[in-house]
């Protein structure tokens, strides 16, 4: 328990209050990368880009969303405050490598993870997808997710805390 404990200590630098995910968290099915992949699918189909700054707030309201209306996370998957905003590290790292260009339509990551979709939680995506898609600029998206009180109380400058799924719920906006 003791390497647990420092692994969580190294990973978060000691500077966050990790806490226990949200009951009942733990039946949902999807990744982070699936509903990614279902955003980006869903980007395409209406012919509009998107880079993984936006693709990052996006998951997050999505969570939000997901979490207010179905009582259920959308993805398992941490979403930590970060500097700009709430990133899920996972699918970051995955599509770090377009820096601020759009992710390819063709990107293998995306076509490897579509999945089937829930009803509920397939809305959650939609709904979310349709009121980003008009932020051109995904700094627009940045600046809102500060407003957000989850990505403030969480924010420790270098720390990357985990925002934890009850404050989403809890405290979650949709500002967008």
């Amino acid at each position: 328990a003791q390497n647990m404990e420092n692994s969580k200590q190294s990973k978060y630098k000691g500077n966050c209050n990790y806490k226990s995910k949200l009951k009942g968290a733990d039946t949902m099915a999807y990744t982070a990368m699936q509903i990614a992949a279902e955003v980006v699918r869903q980007y395409r189909m209406k012919k509009e880009p998107i880079t993984n700054l936006k693709l990052q707030k996006i998951l997050y309201y999505i969570q939000v969303e997901c979490l207010q209306k179905n009582d259920v996370p959308a993805f398992q998957d941490d979403i930590e405050a970060w500097r700009h905003g709430p990133v899920v590290r996972d699918v970051y790292n995955t599509f770090c490598v377009y820096i601020a260009n759009p992710i390819e339509d063709d990107d293998p990551d995306v076509e490897q993870n579509l999945v089937k979709i829930d009803d509920k939680t397939s809305k959650c995506i939609s709904d979310i997808v349709e009121r980003s898609i008009r932020y051109d600029d995904p700094w627009d998206l940045v600046y809102r997710s500060h407003e957000t009180k989850p990505w403030r109380d969480t924010f420790i400058p270098d720390a990357n805390c985990i925002i934890t799924k009850d404050s989403l719920k809890n405290d979650g906006t949709i500002n967008i």
